[in-house]
């Protein structure tokens, strides 16, 4: 169980997600989401952020609105692999990294305001 551990999160974002086809997928991911919602603010009293994919174009050098798919995708691997010297197993991971650094951009400008 997540209290016999050491973790103390301050804050945890969750990724938004969009599933257009399958409609069972998004109701079994909304359902997991929910629970997740549930077990972090039980455990460790935290109320997670959700936040859009496209969140992550403010911490991007490059303008993703201009590539496809999959050069978009590969082009935050590298890009989060290059400036922070992580080795990737999957684009998620990628994007996992990158919300968590807009996560901690928009809530610095929201203090120095």
């Amino acid at each position: 169980m997540l209290k016999d551990r050491q973790l103390k999160p301050e804050h945890v974002v969750i990724e938004d997600q969009y599933v257009r086809k399958n409609v069972r997928g998004t109701i079994v991911l909304t359902r997991l989401v929910g629970m997740l919602q549930y077990m972090l603010f039980t455990q460790f009293k935290i109320m997670p952020y959700i936040m859009a994919p496209t969140m992550i174009y403010a911490v991007l050098p490059f303008n993703a609105h201009k590539m496809d798919k999959k050069s978009y995708h590969k082009a935050v691997v590298e890009y989060v692999y290059k400036t922070y010297n992580v080795e990737l197993t999957s684009v998620d991971e990628a994007f996992a990294i990158l919300l968590a650094l807009t996560f901690e951009r928009k809530k610095n400008e929201l203090l120095s305001q």
